[in-house]
């Protein structure tokens, strides 16, 4: 009797807030539905972390932002979410240096509860958490770099389907060919074989421009580098090719206009060509070195030397296109193993500063890419073994 009567007041303090939670609703499994909002809230609990460090998790976690409060209804939301914490808990609330107070999701600040145990000063940079004990309950000030626990919002309409493993496929931004939601922070992962590539085109793109726009990204996340930023209405479409087997998109809408979207193919191929490299040692340079590297390069090279022993890479000349042409090292037989040195621009190999990087094992791996903008010298590097003890 004791269960039931438990399980009705849970249900009517649930319902009081028109919040739903289940399976059936359109959020993710740990994440609570209000339906008068169509939003989703998610609560970190014992995951702490800086205000800064939060935002970054909650965009990390499936496209959500840290929780902006609009409304009574979000307010009492989160309240009750996280009151059974001991700690004050991070939304996304700050003033910059000039205390202009914002979330940080883009929208307006129209809803004010601030707790009543300390003002805040409104004329310098802080950040926001959220105080439950009441009567003093509302928005504190605190130290932006304190961890605390913290709460997640995003929209409930879902984001269309995340992963793509199939050899190709289409993906579009939600609701295509309608319009699509506001306040979207969609994410899209493609994964093909190891050693192949992913190719990706555009069929039909019409964004809010500027406001409303597709990251592409050249790995398996958004701290990848972005090789394609794309806004507006765009009629003509190149196909964009990741450099290894794994693409990410990112779709971002702001809160005010929607359009019809946009619609992409994607299929798996040209297989990443890498260059052998074994033995004792050697010499190895850019193409076309010491004249200039030849434009939009993609090119991998793998490094084996003798059992117990490391690689030693000495580059005796390197210029390349700062930030756009690259050298990446990786510690280990391909891409997913620690980056050594990841090195680009006007390069002088000094006494003081050499450019010398060294493996933890008999394996290493380069890549080097280039762009079809500016052409330099390139580089030379000279590698050789280094028995371990000696």
């Amino acid at each position: 009797m004791l269960l039931v009567l438990l399980f009705l007041i849970k249900g009517i303090l649930i319902s009081s807030f028109d919040i739903r939670i289940g399976e059936t609703q359109p959020c993710l499994d740990g994440w609570v539905f209000m339906n008068s909002t169509q939003q989703c809230f998610y609560f970190s609990g014992e995951v702490t972390a800086s205000q800064d460090a939060a935002s970054t998790n909650c965009q990390n976690y499936e496209g959500g932002q840290l929780a902006s409060i609009l409304s009574q209804n979000d307010y009492d939301t989160v309240y009750n979410m996280t009151k059974e914490s001991p700690y004050l808990s991070w939304i996304g609330l700050q003033t910059n240096e000039y205390g202009i107070i914002s979330w940080t999701d883009g929208h307006l600040y129209n809803f004010t509860k601030f707790s009543n145990s300390s003002k805040p000063l409104l004329d310098h940079k802080q950040c926001f958490a959220l105080k439950t004990l009441e009567p003093s309950d509302g928005y504190l000030s605190l130290g932006c770099k304190y961890t605390q626990p913290y709460v997640c919002k995003q929209h409930a309409s879902n984001c269309p389907k995340k992963y793509y493993n199939s050899s190709s496929g289409y993906l579009s931004s939600s609701n295509y060919p309608n319009n699509y939601y506001n306040n979207l922070n969609c994410l899209y992962y493609i994964t093909g074989p190891t050693n192949y590539r992913v190719n990706f085109t555009f069929k039909d793109f019409d964004v809010e421009n500027n406001f409303d726009y597709v990251l592409i990204y050249d790995g398996p996340d958004t701290n990848s580098p972005i090789i394609g930023n794309y806004t507006g209405n765009l009629t003509n479409f190149n196909t964009i090719a990741s450099t290894s087997n794994t693409m990410t998109i990112k779709f971002k809408s702001d809160f005010y206009i929607n359009k019809k979207g946009w619609y992409a193919y994607y299929c798996i191929g040209n297989k990443v060509d890498v260059i052998q490299l074994s033995g004792p040692g050697g010499e190895l340079t850019s193409s076309n070195f010491p004249d200039d590297y030849f434009s939009s390069i993609s090119q991998y090279y793998k490094f084996t030397t003798p059992n117990e022993t490391i690689i030693r890479f000495k580059f005796n000349t390197f210029w390349t296109e700062k930030k756009y042409d690259y050298v990446v090292l990786f510690d280990g037989p391909t891409e997913t193993y620690p980056i050594i040195a990841n090195i680009s621009g006007k390069l002088s190999n000094s006494s003081t500063d050499p450019l010398i990087y060294r493996t933890s094992s008999n394996y290493g791996y380069m890549y080097f890419k280039t762009d079809s903008v500016v052409e330099y010298e390139g580089w030379d590097l000279n590698w050789h073994t280094e028995y371990i003890g000696l």
